[in-house]
């Protein structure tokens, strides 16, 4: 498969931690590539708002808003294979809901790591796919 070498550099590490599994989200567009890129496109224009939701939730002790932007963001990066988002996000909401609000600052820090990460190799497959 032509593709196979840039899919390669789009993933690292195994299936469960990757940070943008291909592979998986296009098995669940059927591999349509043009909703995957739209799907995509949205991702990187709600998180910011939302990682902004959830800082601010923190800070005010909001512990249903902190469970509902990660909650939101944990739904939008499983849909598109962003694994180690999802788990982060997961990890947040848990503790909105457990009203855990020390576990909550330390995973919000990894969260915004996950998202460091992931927002450069999402631009990219955007940027590979309309060459």
């Amino acid at each position: 498969m032509e593709n196979s070498i840039d899919r390669e550099r789009l993933t690292c590490g195994f299936s469960e931690d990757q940070i943008f599994n291909l592979e998986e989200v296009l098995e669940r567009t059927e591999g349509d590539e043009l909703l995957l890129r739209e799907m995509v496109r949205l991702f990187l224009d709600i998180f910011p708002e939302l990682l902004d939701s959830m800082g601010k939730a923190i800070e005010a002790g909001e512990t249903e808003e902190l469970r509902e932007s990660a909650h939101t963001l944990k739904s939008a990066a499983g849909s598109i294979g962003a694994n180690r988002v999802f788990r982060a996000a997961n990890d947040l909401e848990r503790a909105g809901r457990e009203n855990k609000p020390e576990f909550a600052v330390r995973k919000f820090g990894e969260l915004k790591a996950r998202l460091e990460e992931l927002e450069p190799v999402l631009i990219r497959y955007l940027e590979n796919k309309t060459n």
